[in-house]
């Protein structure tokens, strides 16, 4: 949260992220730490360090059907 005190961005753009499902099926503890917890320490410094906007990229696919 300093690097949000110290900036004061207008604007945070999260990208982070831990890629992969085979990695996620054999190691879900570090898929949870780094998408879940990290986009939470995100929210959190957001929330009190008010932006005026976040976007939050979630996944490449988002359904499996090849209709849009």
């Amino acid at each position: 949260m300093n690097t949000f005190k110290e900036y004061k961005p207008n604007i945070v753009v999260n990208l982070a992220a831990q890629a992969g499902v085979r990695y996620s099926i054999e190691n879900p503890d570090a898929y949870i730490e780094i998408n879940i917890l990290g986009f939470y320490n995100i929210i959190e410094a957001c929330r009190y360090n008010p932006v005026d906007h976040l976007v939050y990229a979630s996944a490449r696919f988002i359904t499996t059907s090849s209709r849009f």
